[in-house]
């Protein structure tokens, strides 16, 4: 079971290469979201472990247990559906023994040692219809799994892997070529039918996925670039509709509907060596967001209970604007920013009124067009038609 290794054997190169991939990896992560990076440093040094010793063992002693394998794959999988924990509007993680990991990621190993032993178990048959039907019925339920989380990604590595096993066991070239030319119009269809714009095949935001890939230049400042996550102990009743919650009963909500898109507005300080924080702020409007719940936690309550906090991942779309700078009309965008230090201070003050309202009008996000035109800006006019 146990390999006998010689120390010079051991292919130490790329355990350092693995390393320093993977401390890049969390410094980068560290500098983004310092909060988790203990956990990440965590995982990392039991990972590390666990792979060592698992070097150590023969691989094909546990390919003898194949179908132990394929089945613990299934209950893992399983197991994200009855207790996975929820991560921006998709269920993929699972939590053992305060743990946590995504089994649609061992699932890629762990088919790959099915496979392999199968197809080896079986090679002189896979070419024949029987193994081909069973060996695509046996991919179905952990494929449909991962894609119901929804893992789409995940899922067409999976297939792909699935694929490459199959090429490498000795797939008959006859079979190959018969499957990709059906295979390949009908890609082609489906990519057609997933992008037309009321289609109900695949999410809204993989096709803006799917367009951002296919199109990256008129996409550089949509949805699949801009991002933020937004972190709140409370959020006001009208914000349910844009956190994919509908009353259908007073008091009652129903979860997982249709996100309603939003903009928000948000103040930072700006500071200097004699005034401090007093010196000024900014303001920052953001517009077309759209929100999917990034992570919110409960506990059973204890002599000293802590607020818990809700966070959300929010992506945006850039609207469209009329304004023309400098004889050239603004591209979209999804935020504006206005400096207090730079600003007119009447019209800073007019505009802070309609965004936090007054005693006679109600607080709004104005558009872009309605912000630049009040507060000013050099050379700047609304764009006039016709």
């Amino acid at each position: 079971m146990l390999k006998r290794y010689r120390v010079r054997d051991y292919d130490f190169k790329l355990i350092l290469l693995l390393i320093a991939v993977t401390v890049i990896g969390i410094l980068s992560i560290g500098s983004a979201k310092p909060e988790v990076q203990n956990k990440q440093i965590l995982g990392f040094v039991m990972g590390l472990f666990i792979m060592i010793v698992l070097s150590f063992f023969d691989y094909s002693f546990f390919l003898r247990f194949h179908w132990v394998i394929y089945v613990v794959n299934i209950l893992f999988l399983l197991m994200v559906v009855a207790f996975g924990k929820e991560v921006n509007n998709a269920k993929r993680w699972l939590v053992i023994g305060g743990i946590q990991f995504q089994p649609s990621e061992l699932s890629k190993i762990m088919l790959t040692m099915f496979y392999a032993q199968y197809i080896m178990k079986h090679w002189e048959k896979i070419n024949t219809l029987k193994y081909m039907v069973l060996m695509v019925l046996l991919l179905l339920p952990p494929l449909y799994l991962i894609y119901d989380q929804p893992d789409m990604s995940t899922s067409i590595v999976v297939a792909m892997v699935f694929c490459v096993v199959w090429y490498v066991g000795g797939l008959s070239y006859k079979f190959i070529f018969g499957t990709l030319a059906i295979a390949v119009p009908a890609a082609i269809i489906f990519f057609v039918m997933v992008l037309q714009p009321d289609q109900t095949l695949i999410n809204e935001y993989q096709q803006k996925r799917i367009l951002a890939w296919l199109e990256p230049e008129k996409y550089a400042q949509t949805v699949a670039y801009q991002q933020a996550t937004i972190e709140a102990y409370m959020y006001p009743k009208a914000f349910a509709e844009c956190d994919g919650s509908k009353e259908v009963a007073p008091g009652v909500y129903a979860g997982q509907q249709n996100r309603k898109p939003f903009g928000f507005c948000y103040r930072s300080l700006i500071g200097n060596d004699t005034k401090g924080t007093d010196y000024g702020y900014k303001l920052h409007l953001v517009y077309g967001c759209l929100a999917s719940p990034s992570e919110g936690s409960h506990s059973t309550i204890n002599d000293s209970p802590e607020a818990g906090t809700m966070s959300w991942e929010v992506s945006s779309t850039p609207v469209e604007v009329s304004t023309v700078v400098d004889g050239k009309k603004l591209k979209p965008l999804s935020t504006l920013v206005v400096n207090s230090t730079e600003t007119d201070a009447e019209k800073l003050a007019e505009l802070e009124k309609i965004l936090y309202g007054g005693d006679d009008t109600e607080a709004r996000l104005p558009l872009p067009d309605e912000v630049i035109a009040l507060v000013g800006v050099m050379a700047a006019t609304p764009e006039v038609s016709g």
